[in-house]
């Protein structure tokens, strides 16, 4: 949450998710991130064990696909399993057919070799 700020388009989405009041009349404290970092799941990722897919769509505005990248990364040095799907020239919600489509069955193929 905290390495988004700067270049989402709901900075308030942050704050609210990390129990902190927003304002758009003051920069972030370093005690804000902090509190926002603390919260992420990147701060969380030496507990994930679960095989993990991340879809990306590369236009989203909400949250910056380098955040995927990172977290991905991330897992993979600690050795979780991680598939990464990205969809260029789409947005946050994947709303392009070819895109969903594409994410439906991929969703459903990991599900299968998982479960």
């Amino acid at each position: 949450m905290a390495s988004k700020l700067g270049a989402t388009d709901i900075p308030d989405w942050g704050y609210t998710e990390s129990g902190l009041s927003f304002s758009h009349s003051r920069l972030p404290s370093s005690e804000v991130y902090a509190a926002m970092f603390e919260k992420s799941p990147l701060f969380h990722v030496d507990k994930v064990k679960t095989p993990t897919m991340i879809m990306i769509g590369n236009a989203d505005k909400r949250v910056p696909p380098q955040q995927g990248y990172e977290y991905a990364k991330a897992l993979k040095a600690r050795e979780v399993e991680v598939r990464v799907l990205t969809y260029p020239d789409d947005n946050h919600s994947l709303a392009k057919t070819n895109y969903e489509a594409d994410a439906f069955i991929n969703m459903f193929k990991w599900f299968v070799d998982h479960l």
